[in-house]
């Protein structure tokens, strides 16, 4: 069971990746007039400086020259036409980012890799799937004593702020909003009070966090592995399998791997995988597990 729900993240993870690496990137600027070698740009929400470099490309998808910025005012910018012929409406791509490049290097006719800041804080929030084991010890009214294992998934909404530390190490902390529903068979009357065979565990929480991303940068996309602890608080809490009073804070450690997909130097989508390892196991619950599927939509600033 738990190898086909491994299996089936993973699969979602893969089928999510690959769907976002083919969404549209977003062009840094629009040209609006060309004066000899003089460019007026509108900017399209990009964050770009003094001395960006520029490709044109016109409607065809063409590179049609190389701007460099030289002067930003509000949502405009004043471009230098450093090589080839810009026309009006003209899209543009990043191709350098501050220094100059020369211009007639080989290496300049090559498509560059996509310039994304990496010292802006991140701000998202996302959607997240679990999938949720625990394994309890119960006994009957004759004292005889079995292992039930019980499971379910469960849906939260989780809010994340990334703060860039170096340009491959981020702090991340979060909180959030998550349920916590499993469900398992006994063999015997040894849930509810020795009643039944229905064993559950239905918990809401308010969750805390941080997370240690190890960042590397490919093209549109920000990869990232992290390892950090979380805290959950629990806000409502009944069960068959478990005495309530025992129900407080859950504590965990998590090892995570996700992707930032970068539509512009504003607007990202973030995905990522979570393991949370449990430390509120015991003799009579020898096994809480969580894996955990996240997506949603960010901003930086």
């Amino acid at each position: 069971m738990k190898t086909q729900l491994i299996t089936k993240f993973l699969f979602c993870s893969i089928f999510i990746f690959s769907c976002l690496a083919f969404l549209p990137s977003t062009e840094a600027a629009t040209v609006k007039q060309v004066k000899g070698k003089s460019v007026l740009l509108q900017l399209d929400g990009e964050q770009l400086k003094v001395g960006d470099q520029l490709f044109g490309v016109n409607s065809e998808s063409k590179k049609t020259s190389i701007i460099q910025i030289t002067k930003i005012q509000k949502d405009k910018a004043l471009g230098r036409i450093l090589k080839g012929k810009p026309t009006v409406n003209d899209t543009t791509e990043l191709r350098t980012a501050g220094a100059a490049a020369s211009t007639g290097s080989k290496s300049a006719a090559q498509p560059p890799a996509r310039f994304i800041r990496q010292d802006m804080i991140k701000v998202g929030l996302n959607f997240k799937m679990t999938s949720d084991t625990i394994v309890s010890e119960q006994e009957d009214s004759f004292f005889i004593k079995e292992e039930v294992s019980m499971s379910g998934t469960n849906m939260g909404v989780v809010a994340t702020l990334d703060y860039p530390l170096y340009p491959w190490l981020t702090l991340r902390g979060y909180g959030g909003y998550e349920m916590y529903k499993v469900t398992g068979t006994a063999l015997r009357l040894s849930c509810a009070t020795k009643s039944s065979t229905d064993c559950n565990v239905d918990i809401n929480y308010l969750s805390l966090g941080g997370v240690l991303r190890f960042n590397y940068m490919l093209s549109s996309f920000q990869l990232w592995a992290g390892l950090g602890a979380s805290i959950r608080h629990p806000i409502s809490k009944k069960s068959t399998a478990l005495k309530e009073e025992n129900i407080a804070l859950a504590n965990s450690a998590l090892v995570a791997f996700g992707a930032d997909y970068h539509l512009s130097n504003k607007y990202f989508i973030p995905a990522s995988v979570e393991y949370h390892y449990s430390f509120n196991t015991s003799e009579s619950v020898p096994k809480i597990d969580q894996l955990a599927l996240l997506i949603g939509f960010g901003m930086m600033f």
